[in-house]
């Protein structure tokens, strides 16, 4: 019996504490950062490109939509802009395939060639200064996915000369480089890494996110991951108390779309242009 009394006195504890840190971190209150990508009230399209010609076709487009440009550097330090299913793509090429063995053997990553090797290989491929310098008023997220060592460095050298006074935004998975960028330059805004996105999904899951500490600016997800959700409506609402904002994607079928407007989402990110238009003639945000 005595026993049976401790183990309830323990759950009540529990639960008090509970109900306490639940309550308190929901009394917090929040400052949103300044920064345009995050100041923009209306709903956001943000496009992966990586050619100058798709920059070039959607430049009309208004302030609703933000390139989204997939940075990787090259061996000699080159930053490039490239997609990782271009990539791929180059990689099954008769051009690539009959590289001597000893070319490839070990260099299934972009950082492990030249620029001059890749221009040689994908002529289409531009460098990252080409970008800011043909569009010097434009919205970017350089999307960052290569753990690469001063990667970070290398892309704030760039913008450092052709933006020196943009506030920038930067998605990566990787808290190293998110982290260090934001040292770098303080008015930068950030994505929520990975380990800190698998932590946020871990304290939603017991109802304890509002007491979880934040540091990113910005969600940058997929919807899913393994059929399972990455995104929930409760999450998106309380990422909006705290003045973050939570863009999904990539997106380019109608369904994933009206997915992402019912969790009441701040952008979606689609895959190119061509998606980018099939999804702008259904009805907007």
């Amino acid at each position: 019996m005595r026993l049976l009394i401790l183990i309830l006195c323990m759950l009540g504890l529990t639960g008090m504490g509970y109900l306490t840190a639940k309550t308190w971190g929901e009394s917090q209150s929040y400052v949103p950062f300044d920064h345009p990508l995050l100041n923009e009230k209306s709903k956001l399209f943000l496009v992966e490109i990586e050619t100058i010609e798709e920059a070039k076709a959607l430049n009309n487009e208004g302030d609703e939509v933000v390139f989204v440009l997939p940075v990787r550097m090259t061996i000699d330090g080159q930053i490039v802009v490239l997609k990782e299913s271009t990539w791929q793509k180059i990689q099954q090429t008769p051009k690539f395939q009959e590289l001597p063995k000893k070319a490839t053997q070990g260099r299934s990553k972009i950082q492990y060639f030249r620029a001059e090797e890749l221009l040689d290989l994908y002529p289409a491929i531009h460098n990252l200064e080409g970008f800011l310098q043909s569009f010097p008023q434009r919205q970017f997220v350089f999307q960052i996915t290569d753990s690469v060592e001063n990667i970070h460095k290398n892309v704030l050298e760039i913008v450092g000369k052709e933006l020196p006074k943009g506030a920038i935004a930067v998605a990566s998975p990787i808290e190293a480089v998110v982290k260090s960028i934001k040292n770098i330059r303080p008015l930068t805004a950030f994505s929520l890494s990975q380990a800190e996105q698998i932590r946020l999904l871990s304290f939603d899951s017991i109802g304890l996110v509002s007491i979880m500490q934040i540091d990113g600016d910005f969600i940058f997800s997929d919807l899913t991951w393994k059929s399972r959700p990455l995104i929930s409506k409760g999450l998106v609402t309380e990422l909006h108390r705290r003045r973050k904002k939570v863009f999904v994607g990539p997106i380019s079928s109608e369904e994933q779309f009206n997915q992402a407007q019912s969790l009441d989402v701040d952008g979606i990110i689609v895959p190119d242009t061509l998606a980018y238009q099939n999804l702008k003639k259904l009805i907007l945000f």
